[in-house]
């Protein structure tokens, strides 16, 4: 479940930053609007040609910049990807370059934390009232302890620093087997299961 969540998330960030970038307009011209809507007011134009630098792509409308203080929204379908002039933007020095909008970014970041408190709340849930959040850790019993080795890798150095040399070394260690009690806070449900942790000596 946690990959699935990891997956979801960093698919979703790669979608927005590939969507952002410059666009080639492909209609005579294309008015842009002050918000995503046909009956919105026109607050400026774009033409046939034109190269527009999206900040939010969509399928039906997407945001684009307009000049330094102004943003509008414009039809998405008019639209195409231009490869040549996002190149050339990654060439131009740093204070000629279009100021980054992070906002995508704090969107991204919020959905995540959303996610992950659903995602929490859901693994606590009691199957038998079915109430979220409501499964907490009440015992762990030891039930089982063995000697274990854990594998590592060392590095050796050389005067520079640089790593001319691994090994895998296993070190004593300890595996511990426990059995958790887990009990609802609303109707006491009990739920139990076995659980293992190893630890260096």
């Amino acid at each position: 479940m946690k990959k699935v969540f990891l997956s979801a998330f960093f698919l979703f960030l790669t979608n927005i930053l590939m969507a952002q970038g410059y666009y080639q307009v492909t209609t005579e011209t294309l008015n842009v609007r002050s918000s995503a809507s046909k009956d919105a007011d026109i607050v400026s134009k774009f033409y046939l040609g034109d190269s527009v630098y999206v900040i939010d792509y969509s399928k039906s409308w997407s945001q684009v910049k307009v000049n330094d203080t102004t943003t509008g929204f414009v039809a998405s379908k008019y639209l195409s990807k231009d490869f040549k002039s996002s190149t050339k933007s990654e060439t131009k020095s740093y204070s000629s370059r279009t100021p980054i909008d992070f906002s995508p970014f704090i969107y991204a970041a919020i959905i995540a934390i959303c996610l992950y408190i659903v995602y929490r709340r859901y693994k606590s849930k009691c199957k038998d009232c079915e109430r979220w959040y409501a499964m907490k850790i009440t015992d762990e019993e030891v039930v089982d302890r063995v000697s274990a080795s854990v594998k590592k890798t060392t590095k050796e150095r050389n005067s520079k620093g640089e790593v001319i040399r691994t090994n895998e070394v296993y070190i004593p260690a300890t595996k511990t087997k426990y059995l958790v009690t887990e009990t609802c806070k609303h109707c006491g449900h009990e739920k139990k299961y076995y659980t293992t942790e190893t630890k260096e000596n």
